[in-house]
């Protein structure tokens, strides 16, 4: 192997974590092997802070704490390794004289937490316009988590829960790190009467959803009737202009008198006229 700097590339940088964090601990570097004859094999520089230098011929560790001779291999496997914790890489090859190149490109994993927590929350409030709250995962870390709403039994929206909520930052025991994870759901379309609201956090990466604290919550929504609507049908049209041209011309505020000025008369047709809907409801 020459004497000059020689550096090999990290083509994968790492294997995924999979079967429900049963990989939890363990990362997986694969480099690109070095073709020269003399080749005897490849160092491993780790640590759980960036590297200082390249060329670890003249900065010593470059700021690692660790390295490891792995042989003439392009692939290890790191076990037991903290959870939660960043830990950074660098290979270096080295010859059968043991002259050693300078490091390759630097990589990162962080490693997952063995421990599949719950999901934490709150439905704060639900009114007939919107229902409002929050969820966390923390093995999602500061990424936000589905919710799914469901109204009555019924399944109707599934949402990301990204809203900035600064309050909730130290919930939960202080694991909540930031302030994205609020969500304001906006109804549409529900019928007159109560309604049951129950909102349930998704796990990540899979498990058991938990229904928030705060759910379910109730809610009402009560008929509201435009000023043209007489007989409350929810539809604006010839009955309704039958009532008003009964009473045209009263002076006794009869229903149809939707100014309440006095008299039944072109203004109210004005107004009958612009909330008009024929045969659809509003």
């Amino acid at each position: 192997m020459h004497k000059k700097i020689l550096v090999i590339l990290l083509i994968f940088i790492f294997l995924g974590v999979v079967d429900n964090y049963a990989l939890a601990g363990t990362a997986t570097v694969t480099w690109n092997a070095n073709t020269e004859p003399d080749l005897a094999g490849y160092k491993i520089y780790y640590g759980t802070s960036a590297r200082t230098g390249t060329d670890p011929k003249t900065c010593t560790m470059c700021g690692y704490t660790t390295k490891v001779d792995v042989g003439k291999v392009t692939s290890y496997t790191f076990n037991s390794l903290t959870d939660g914790q960043t830990y950074y890489f660098s290979v270096a090859a080295y010859d059968t004289s043991n002259n050693e190149s300078s490091f390759s490109a630097q990589v990162s994993k962080v490693i997952p937490s063995g421990t599949n927590y719950t999901p934490i929350g709150n439905v704060d409030g639900a009114d007939a316009n919107h229902v409002t709250g929050w969820a966390y995962d923390q093995n999602a870390g500061t990424s936000p988590i589905n919710v799914h709403i469901y109204i009555d039994g019924a399944p109707i929206a599934n949402i990301v829960a990204n809203a900035s909520r600064p309050d909730i930052i130290g919930a939960g025991g202080g694991v909540v790190q930031d302030a994205n994870h609020g969500f304001d759901y906006v109804f549409s379309g529900l019928s007159v009467g109560n309604h049951t609201i129950n909102i349930y956090a998704i796990n990540t990466p899979t498990g058991t959803n938990p229904e928030l604290a705060g759910s379910p919550k109730t809610i009402t929504i009560t008929a509201t009737y435009r000023s043209s609507d007489f007989n409350h049908d929810r539809y604006i049209n010839s009955v309704d202009f039958g009532v008003m041209m009964s009473n045209w011309g009263a002076t006794n505020k009869p229903n149809a008198d939707i100014n309440q000025n006095g008299t039944v008369d072109s203004v109210d047709f004005g107004i009958l006229m612009s909330q008009w809907t024929g045969s659809v409801a509003y």
